[in-house]
């Protein structure tokens, strides 16, 4: 689990008393920089408040009035009810710290999609003349199901994620199919309640009615019809622009630049950095040899281009029935798609070897 706490003490306290007095030393490493430093970086309730704040300015454009604060307390709801009944699941199976930030952050866009849809919806059959009631019936009928069946296709969708061998996927398809479940279900039952309350008295002052259409976005209609073509291309260079970043992803793990930026995990890869050892050190390459072998399979190895040192390891555990490891630190992190190909080029020559 990404959540575990790191040997990194131990190790620090047996490396201090197997070196000479008065030196320094550090323990680093992928796992060591995942966990990055307590003290720093925004936490899950900043990163939230942030968004929310961004997203109250939106919808207090979209409604102009109070019930811009509607769809924030719907998903504030549907963020802590998503937390509850992840609770169980954390004493079943481990959990990746990332569900967390997904449950906030993709909760919040989520619940408030959601409940603008209803919101929305009641306010046109109010504008339209009907009584409270009939408005909150109407807009339950109508996009109440529309609500209803995309989060269900949502959550039908990230529960796929289970199936895969990847711990850290399957928790990320159980907490993510959770956002929408319990979106829906604060949408279905919080938000008409709300309305049928006091939804006529937080819709003020209302200066926009959803009857009158928007000059400006009337104005943008019309462009968009009279010069279709030129909309149609100007759509089709976005999505090509947004093609072409994609072909630059990286599949994997995440690199050492990415993780952590203080502690003192950082503090000691730089560290070593400064004193000529690769990043490759993160991750190295390890090779069952035969124990007699062991030395030339090493040479061989260390040859490989991207491969800047060759080991064989020493210690005790490291040789079993006549085998032992050997240690190939490569130039680079092996890490993603776009720098496994030294990993590749090892096992060529060692299938030959």
């Amino acid at each position: 689990s990404q959540t575990a706490k790191l040997p990194t003490d131990l190790i620090r306290s047996a490396a201090e008393s197997a070196n000479p007095a008065g030196s320094t030393v550090g323990v680093t490493g992928i796992d060591a920089l995942a966990l990055g430093d307590d003290s720093s970086g925004p936490g899950v309730l900043t990163e939230t408040l942030l968004g929310a704040g961004g997203a109250f300015l939106v919808l207090l454009f979209v409604f102009a009035s109070l019930l811009a604060f509607l769809p924030l307390a719907v998903a504030a709801v549907s963020i802590l009810a998503t937390f509850l009944m992840l609770l169980p699941l954390t004493y079943l199976t481990d959990v990746s710290f990332i569900v967390q930030f997904l449950v906030a952050l993709v909760g919040l866009g989520v619940a408030i999609d959601y409940s603008l849809l209803l919101v929305t919806r009641w306010r046109e059959e109010r504008d339209h003349g009907k009584e409270n009631h009939e408005a909150v019936v109407s807009a339950m009928e109508t996009a109440g199901h529309a609500v209803f069946f995309s989060g269900l296709t949502v959550a039908i969708g990230l529960l796929a994620l289970i199936v895969l061998p990847v711990p850290f996927m399957r928790s990320i398809g159980m907490g993510g199919a959770l956002i929408p479940f319990a979106s829906v279900l604060v949408t279905l039952t919080l938000t008409p309640a709300i309305l049928a309350g006091i939804g006529p008295r937080v819709d003020w002052p209302k200066i926009r009615h959803e009857t009158d259409a928007s000059r400006g976005w009337s104005r943008w209609a019309r462009l968009i019809v009279r010069r279709r073509w030129i909309a149609v291309g100007a759509a089709f260079a976005v999505l090509g622009v947004l093609f072409a970043a994609f072909l630059g992803i990286k599949i994997g793990a995440p690199s050492s630049d990415s993780l952590a930026k203080t502690g003192p995990a950082v503090t000691t890869l730089h560290t070593l950095e400064k004193g000529g050892i690769t990043t490759g050190a993160l991750t190295p390459i390890e090779v069952l040899a035969e124990a007699d072998q062991a030395s030339g399979v090493a040479d061989t190895l260390g040859k490989v281009d991207g491969i800047d040192a060759a080991l064989v390891s020493t210690a005790k555990s490291s040789t079993a029935n006549g085998q032992t490891v050997v240690v190939l630190i490569p130039d680079a992190e092996t890490v993603n798609s776009k720098s496994v190909a030294v990993v590749n080029r090892v096992k060529d020559v060692a299938d030959k070897t």
